[in-house]
């Protein structure tokens, strides 16, 4: 009997007991659901626009600095699209200058929110749906890490252009420049022998024959033309073998060479180019006496070769020659003075 009464008291004082500590415990508070500031924004329309009647977005999220859409319902027809601009009560959303388009009834504008918090847009006693403002997080309750959109942040290529323009002018700058200050290899070059060599040479040999004779006057003369050529080719360095009397003289003006000089050798050579394609052939005394003056012509330019390396056996050769030439039985002077020391 007692042991049944234990049983049955006991579980009961514990229960009583358990419930009173439980109702003297401290009640926690209600959770409370977190209001979000939606603010709202007010747009006016330009006077003697419509009656608006509705207030539409493309979303009911918007991103922060993008663009969005607003389309205005009127309740009148719209002929023509609205010229002035909307304005707004609060700087951080922007509508587009002028509208998109849009139909009889409706009228689309492009929008921009700058900020965090949803908003509405009210227009007179119409006001739209709530938008929320979507950043780089998933909840809207967290700010997230927000910067300002720049001019060039999807044009990035436009400023690597100047930067590869300025980069290629710089190189080719450097390239000419260092072009500029590498020096050309020298070539061996060495000054031909003074031109009176070869000529003397040439000249003892036409006199020292029979020529002229009544018969070969004319082949003499044609030889007398060539060293004549010759030497104002190698004297001169000009390409006396292709060009007349006057194209010689004018090239060797042209390289500022003394008139004189060169002046009495072309009026000799233009005399041989003359008479030897004449029919009528010249005496032979005429033909004899221009070798004699174009031996004087020479000898008022005739230069020694001092610095000059030349052929022993054709300094030999010219040396001999020019003798011959001077002396009394071939030059009616008889007398030479030496010319200039190259």
């Amino acid at each position: 009997m007692s042991l049944l009464i234990w049983r049955t008291i006991i579980p009961a004082i514990l229960v009583l007991g358990a419930s009173s500590a439980r109702s003297q415990m401290p009640t926690p508070p209600a959770a409370t659901s977190t209001v979000v500031d939606t603010a709202v924004v007010e747009i006016i329309l330009p006077e003697g626009a419509a009656k608006c009647i509705s207030i539409t977005t493309s979303g009911d999220t918007l991103g922060f600095g993008k663009v969005g859409e607003m389309e205005l319902g009127f309740a009148e027809e719209v002929l023509t699209l609205p010229s002035q601009e909307l304005t707004t009560t609060e700087p951080w959303l922007l509508v587009a200058d002028a509208p998109r388009g849009g139909n009889v009834h409706k009228i689309s504008y492009e929008i921009r929110a700058y900020r965090l918090q949803p908003f509405r847009i009210r227009i007179g006693s119409v006001l739209g749906p709530v938008v929320h403002i979507s950043g780089s997080t998933s909840d809207l309750n967290e700010t997230a890490a927000i910067r300002m959109p720049g001019v060039w942040g999807t044009r990035w290529w436009l400023l690597l252009m100047p930067g590869i323009v300025l980069a290629a002018l710089v190189v080719g700058l450097y390239l000419l420049w260092n072009r500029r200050l590498q020096l050309e290899t020298l070539q061996q070059w060495e000054p031909s022998p003074p031109a009176w060599l070869t000529a003397a040479v040439e000249l003892r040999g036409l006199l020292d024959t029979d020529y002229p004779s009544a018969d070969s006057v004319r082949g003499f003369m044609d030889r007398l033309a060539n060293i004549s050529r010759g030497y104002l080719a190698g004297r001169y360095l000009v390409a006396a073998g292709e060009m007349t009397g006057r194209e010689i003289l004018a090239k060797c003006l042209l390289k500022g060479h003394d008139s004189r000089a060169l002046r009495n050798m072309i009026k000799i050579l233009e005399g041989l180019d003359h008479q030897r394609y004449n029919p009528e052939l010249p005496n032979v005394s005429w033909s004899r006496q221009q070798a004699i003056e174009l031996l004087d012509a020479i000898d008022e330019v005739r230069i020694l070769p001092k610095y000059t390396f030349v052929d022993p056996v054709l300094l030999i050769e010219a040396e001999k020659a020019w003798t011959w030439l001077s002396g009394p039985e071939n030059h009616p002077s008889g007398q030479y003075q030496s010319g200039g020391v190259d």
